[in-house]
């Protein structure tokens, strides 16, 4: 809470990005280690970011890159916090959460644009329900 209430936002943000830097190496290890044993795997967080992953070109390796509009992750992480019932120190410490997180999804879309990794909108529901059987199809052509 100390994290939220003292820093700026731009401080804020330094920090996150600074702990995506510093978890790459860690990331690229279990990536590779993940796929040295030869099933597949999953692997997701925001420090996985497009401008790292896009530098990965290994056979079979889908990179996705998952956004939505900022009012559909302002109202998620709102309903998922319980804002409503919380005390104006939640309020305030879950409004500055939401304006770091809106920052990192805007840098994130604009990085995958960028690098030319696959961006998916998770807030529209048919282009959810399309990018699901694309990466099906995808991943049964990468074999």
């Amino acid at each position: 809470m100390e994290f939220y209430e003292t820093l700026s936002p731009q401080s804020i943000y330094w920090f996150l990005r600074v702990h995506h830097t510093n978890m790459w190496p860690l990331l690229q290890r279990v990536i590779a280690d993940e796929q040295n044993a030869s099933g597949g795997f999953v692997l997701e967080g925001s420090a996985l970011r497009p401008e790292h992953v896009a530098t990965l070109t290994q056979h079979g390796l889908l990179t996705v890159c998952l956004h939505a509009a900022p009012d559909f992750l302002r109202e998620r992480i709102r309903r998922e916090s319980g804002y409503d019932e919380r005390d104006v120190r939640m309020k305030h410490l879950i409004d500055i959460f939401v304006e770091r997180s809106l920052r990192d999804n805007e840098d994130l879309a604009a990085a995958a644009e960028a690098a030319g990794v696959w961006l998916i909108d998770v807030a529209d529901p048919a282009a959810l329900a399309q990018a699901e059987l694309d990466i099906i199809e995808r991943l049964g052509a990468a074999r």
